[in-house]
């Protein structure tokens, strides 16, 4: 089967200059990702210092070797096909067995061969740009790079017709602005496969400048966007995702342009946020082993075992090294392109448990705070969540270049998730649809944080100048401290005057939530907690749940007499094809009015054992909260105007 190439769309006249860098791989191969010497670096590593990496490496590509590629499914075209592509031409480059190059050239041809790769959902039409193109233009230059003349002509000939052709598609598409925005792992991943095929076309193709301008234009308005703390709002499973392909470009970029993107901030903050979103590494799982906020499972998608590694070697980051090391120790990483494991690690940075660390940790900019009681593995583990879709940086500072980049945030404003004994205790729902009423906070007349209808309008929220945020954190031995100001995730037309929350933290195994909330009018106010597992109602009006390993105890505390009701919920899928529609339990706390004040304790013990009660007593401006024979007191007022 031989299906004609797309015809490419005219190119203008005269192409963009390419940087001077650039010139020294004229005519010189290979060049993407590693050169002459840094290719025998490499052989050479596999018999010593990457032996085990090799060895995993080569496991996996064998594997791929005895596989067919997928048939053409229209609308359906598999990324998987790009990324076996590029894993077994990089293998092969290592290796040159030839085995490598012959299963490479199947999967290069089906590639060519699909007659779409995308098409629009509304007129089953090719579209222009993808995710499927960023994976297959990435895969395709890469064994166009490196296999050479050893490459069938003809093969050689038709990879080299669909780069230019998918490639030109993709620029025109991208050409005015991005259509996933700046701060998205879409924009990441396609314009990863446009500048691999214009560096590995640039002294044949006049068109290819072009390409590799609109990247560099592109890469420079996403560090411009980017904020300082490393943080993701789109969830540790598109940060990995959108991350791996953010290191592809900037390793092109600054070996064969020039362009050296390292320096930004976010990138040498990032490994934090992969190790402060990690759940305790006693209770990873391949079904689990993440904070699932935004739209994220609970488990790894891309990696991050060697993201995590290309950090470690560049910043010297042993901690970094560390959490690479465990994650593929414990068999929960994806390896979705494991040769960036043989390209990016470096022996010569030690391992660093993160024990001298800091237990907790404030993401400035997306207002994401983790506090755990300790890391020795089996902690609790609390994650606070109050920031603008897009992060303070991005909406104060370039509105403009944060537009549609919120599709994989949620409206999640003084949100919270907490873990203990080994299990979820209170939850995230996931890749589910963004809605407020899916999250730990405040429904308002049953209106969220700009909500639609099944999304989160975020760009809303950016436009509008409304930003929520963390107050004040404070970080104790014995307990953290952490203050929200949600008032302004919701439309003004919800009347909310003012929405504060305080999380305390009494380590390790108590949760307080205290919420204050005034109304321009009187209005129904309902306070969400979404429990891992069912709430039963106890004679003393608490809410016991107990799992298999953790037993959960909440308990309305103020206002005096009220209680928290259990109950479930409809939970909707994101997609008609992704996890289905579920019910998940509840705790609800409703009142008509135009102030409240609330306090709920939340208290984990192992599943066997009680946990605690917890009292509350006001001594003036003070709240003391007493268990078993410890208390521990707290000034509110204090929290909030510091």
């Amino acid at each position: 089967l031989r299906v004609k190439v797309p015809t490419p769309m005219a190119v203008p006249c005269r192409p963009a200059t390419l940087p001077r860098a650039i010139e020294a791989y004229r005519g010189h191969r290979p060049r993407l990702f590693v050169d002459a010497k840094r290719l025998e670096e490499l052989r050479r590593s596999v018999g010593g210092t990457h032996a085990l990496i090799w060895k995993q490496l080569t496991s996996l590509t064998g594997a791929m070797v005895r596989q067919k590629p997928p048939g053409y499914r229209p609308g359906a075209v598999d990324r998987g096909v790009g990324n076996t592509l590029a894993t077994l031409a990089f293998t092969f480059l290592i290796s040159r067995d030839r085995k490598h190059l012959d299963a490479a050239c199947k999967w290069a041809r089906a590639s060519c061969e699909y007659p779409a790769w995308e098409l629009d959902t509304k007129t089953g039409k090719p579209q222009e740009y993808g995710l499927v193109f960023g994976h297959h233009l990435l895969g395709l230059a890469m064994l166009f790079d490196y296999a050479g003349p050893e490459l069938d002509p003809d093969l050689r000939k038709l990879i080299r017709e669909t780069l230019v052709a998918r490639t030109t598609t993709q620029h025109h598409a991208f050409s005015r602005v991005p259509p996933a925005g700046y701060l998205c792992n879409q924009t990441w991943v396609n314009i990863t496969g446009m500048l691999a095929a214009g560096l590995t076309l640039f002294d044949e193709e006049p068109a290819a400048a072009n390409w590799i301008a609109l990247v560099r234009d592109i890469l420079s308005k996403t560090m411009l966007a980017l904020g300082s703390d490393g943080g993701s709002q789109e969830g540790v499973g598109y940060w990995e995702y959108g991350f791996e392909y953010l290191l592809k470009l900037m390793h092109l970029s600054r070996q064969l342009l020039g362009d050296d993107h390292y320096s930004h901030p976010w990138f040498r903050h990032t490994a934090q946020y992969a190790l402060h979103m990690s759940i305790p590494r006693g209770s990873w799982r391949q079904a689990g082993s993440v904070v699932d906020l935004g739209d994220c499972p609970r488990y790894h998608w891309y990696g991050p075992d060697y993201q995590l590694r290309a950090l470690a070697a560049e910043y010297r980051d042993g901690t970094a090294q560390w959490l690479a090391a465990q994650i593929n120790q414990a068999g929960t990483a994806a390896p979705i392109s494991p040769w960036l494991n043989l390209l990016w690690f470096d022996p010569r940075v030690k391992p660093e448990p993160p024990a001298a660390l800091s237990t907790a940790r404030r993401f400035e900019d997306l207002g994401i705070v983790p506090a755990r009681s300790d890391w020795t593995g089996d902690e609790s583990l609390v994650v606070f969540k109050c920031g603008p879709a897009v992060g303070l940086h991005a909406a104060k500072k370039f509105p403009e270049l944060a537009a549609n980049s919120a599709g994989h945030a949620h409206p999640d404003a003084n949100h919270f998730v907490f873990f203990g004994h080994g299990e979820w205790l209170i939850r995230n729902q996931g890749y589910v649809q963004r809605q407020t009423k899916y999250h730990n906070t405040l429904l308002v007349n049953g209106q969220g944080q700009y909500d639609a209808v099944g999304w989160f309008d975020g760009d809303a929220q950016v436009r509008a100048g409304r930003f929520p945020r963390v107050l004040r954190t404070e970080f104790q031995a014995e307990w953290d401290w952490i203050v929200g100001d949600a008032t302004e995730a919701y439309r003004p037309e919800c009347g909310v005057k003012q929405y504060i929350r305080q999380l305390i933290f009494l380590k390790p195994d108590i949760l307080i939530v205290a919420d204050e909330v005034e109304l321009a009018a009187p209005g129904k106010l309902e306070l969400l907690f979404h429990a891992e597992r069912p709430c039963i109602l106890q004679p003393d009006g608490s809410c016991l749940s107990r799992g298999e390993s953790a037993a959960l105890r909440a308990e309305l505390l103020a206002p005096e007499g009220a209680r928290l009701e259990p109950g479930t919920m409809p939970v909707r899928a994101r997609h008609p094809d992704g996890r289905p529609d579920r019910v998940s339990p509840v705790l609800r706390f409703t009142a008509e009015a135009a102030t409240l004040q609330t306090v709920v304790a939340f208290s984990c013990s192992a599943a066997s054992a009680e946990p605690v009660r917890v009292t509350l007593r006001r001594e003036g401006a003070l709240r003391v909260f007493s268990f078993g024979n410890r208390s521990f007191s707290f000034d509110f007022r204090k929290s909030v105007s510091s």
